[in-house]
């Protein structure tokens, strides 16, 4: 099931590379063999004298290929949001949740959040959804905002950061049951405040300031 998907920003091609290296590796190594077979026949045909343009162009492809995977290995390494440490990083082009007790990128542990392709970052669950969510926001407005800090769980996922208007949070859940806890859990937040002599307009401000209550991101469609 396609829970929620986004576009993979970037050329499509650089994308493939990123993604499927191992099949780039391959395309690139048969490249090299078959336009090495045709530059030897060439020189077998044309004579020693063109030697050294055939190494030339020899040199020329394997700093192709070279330059390919280092973009590769550059590009993998980039992550989308993913330096909470609730999460890991790309592994095998998917990024996991780290489960209590286990490490980063344990796949055989951690459950999925999200995959990508050359053309798409997919979610693979309905947390995987909400984190998605969230993230695409976090990189639409990274221009406006700092000091990002991303919560994630398999209920919901939660970034607090500031902008020049002052602290915000922005949440999104991965079932409705998760979202009305929290809507029950807040209203008893503020009747708990307001018990102690706190006034409504004092808590507005208060959450208004500091990010108390978040700003709800809705991933279905």
């Amino acid at each position: 099931m396609d829970y929620y998907s986004v576009p993979n920003q970037g050329n499509i091609f650089l994308n493939f590379i990123v993604v499927h290296p191992n099949i780039t590796l391959a395309g690139l190594v048969s490249l090299f063999a078959i336009t090495g077979g045709l530059l030897l026949l060439w020189v077998y045909r044309k004579g020693p004298s063109t030697l050294p343009g055939v190494m030339l162009e020899l040199l020329a492809c394997l700093g192709l290929a070279d330059s390919a995977m280092s973009y590769s290995k550059i590009a993998s390494d980039g992550t989308y949001y993913t330096s909470s440490d609730d999460v890991s990083s790309w592994t095998d082009n998917t990024v996991y949740l780290v489960g209590p007790g286990t490490t980063k990128g344990n796949k055989n542990k951690n459950a999925p959040l999200i995959t990508r392709t050359a053309t798409k970052i997919n979610a693979d669950s309905p947390s995987g959804a909400a984190y998605l969510c969230v993230t695409r926001y976090l990189i639409n407005h990274r221009k406006e905002i700092s000091n990002v800090n991303i919560y994630a769980s398999l209920e919901k996922t939660v970034a607090i950061f500031d902008t020049p208007n002052g602290s915000k949070m922005i949440a999104s859940y991965a079932n409705k049951k998760a979202e009305t806890e929290d809507i029950k859990n807040g209203k008893k937040l503020r009747e708990a405040f307001i018990d102690k002599g706190f006034s409504r307009m004092q808590l507005d401000e208060i959450e208004s300031n500091i990010g108390f209550k978040a700003k709800v991101l809705y991933w279905r469609k």
